[in-house]
């Protein structure tokens, strides 16, 4: 099931990056969001939404 707020927050990116080239969202520890052209990569690292440490959710 998905959270709400996680997909709030990838509708947010999604639109946001439609605007920036790039975008970083961090949690003051690592980058949790990388936006590279029309790949998306989400670092679950250090979120407590994440499955696990280390998790990589790419998009293409």
């Amino acid at each position: 099931m998905i959270n709400n707020n996680l997909f709030v927050f990838f509708l947010l990116s999604f639109f946001l990056s439609k605007i920036c080239t790039c975008l970083y969202v961090t949690d003051g520890s690592s980058i949790i969001l990388e936006n590279i052209g029309t790949k998306y990569k989400l670092f679950s690292t250090d979120m407590k939404w994440g499955t696990g440490s280390g998790n990589q959710l790419v998009v293409t």
